[in-house]
């Protein structure tokens, strides 16, 4: 990444488990192409390692990265952040419990899957 490139501000909802989740912000600086999941992942190597999502295929195409960004159920590998309104709000899906940060249980979804035999 260059200077030149517009900065972009992540704000994450983060929670550890225990206690009370909290908000912790990090401005960034974002490439054309650059998702969400990139962007978190740059907030991991660089700022804070102890950051946590699902993903698994970064095609779109198997739903793990999940989340409310900026309000709207969306795909983190699919959502550009260029094309996004700054501070970019992350947060984890409202409908399941959060395991960690940005990670929701999914064994209800499992149980569900398993009784219709797809």
């Amino acid at each position: 990444m260059t200077n030149s490139e517009p900065k972009i501000k992540l704000k994450i909802r983060r929670y550890d488990g225990h206690g009370r989740p909290y908000w912790k912000s990090v401005e960034i600086s974002a490439a054309r192409g650059m998702t969400v999941l990139d962007g978190l992942q740059h907030v991991k190597e660089n700022f804070d390692s102890t950051l946590a999502w699902r993903s698994s295929c970064r095609m779109g195409i198997c739903g793990s990265c999940g989340m409310m960004i900026n309000g709207k159920p969306r795909l983190a590998c699919q959502t550009q952040l260029l094309e996004l309104k700054s501070p970019v709000v992350v947060r984890p899906l409202s409908n399941l419990p959060v395991i960690r940060d940005l990670v929701p249980e999914l064994d209800v979804v499992f149980e569900k899957h398993r009784s219709v035999r797809p």
